[in-house]
């Protein structure tokens, strides 16, 4: 999946702009981790893993990218390193939701999946509603 997102992450960037091909590939990781809770055989589970992967490449190159082109070179080091300090913060908040969730559901995680897809997917829906469709494309 990672390699299939690392592929069409340029092609969608051309195709629905940089934030749109960003959110679609979070809209696919959630529409990705909600089947993971549903499916109910293996096979279901490899083809949602493997479009999770696929997306969330998809969103993290394209990203990436467009944060390149935004941002001044003096303070990328300063961007980057405040980004990935955020994530590297919430990660256990994350786990301990999650696990407390799945606890509270006699230790199933299903529905704790279907719900982080339904949380990712909406929330960016939502912000694409609100603010990101009509930010400019990074220049080139």
């Amino acid at each position: 999946g990672g390699v299939a997102g690392a592929v069409a992450a340029g092609a969608l960037a051309r195709r629905l702009g940089p934030m749109g091909a960003v959110a679609a590939g979070v809209v696919g990781v959630g529409t990705a981790l909600a089947a993971m809770g549903l499916v109910t055989d293996a096979w279901g589970l490899v083809a949602a893993n493997a479009v999770q992967g696929a997306a969330v490449t998809v969103a993290s190159v394209v990203n990436r990218s467009a944060r390149q082109a935004w941002i001044p070179r003096a303070l990328m080091g300063r961007v980057t390193t405040t980004i990935r300090s955020l994530v590297i913060a919430v990660t256990p908040v994350g786990a301990a939701v999650a696990g407390v969730a799945s606890r509270a559901s006699g230790d199933d995680p299903r529905a704790v999946f279907v719900g982080a897809g339904v949380l990712a997917a909406g929330t960016m829906l939502a912000g694409w509603t609100a603010v990101l469709r009509r930010l400019p494309p990074p220049p080139l």
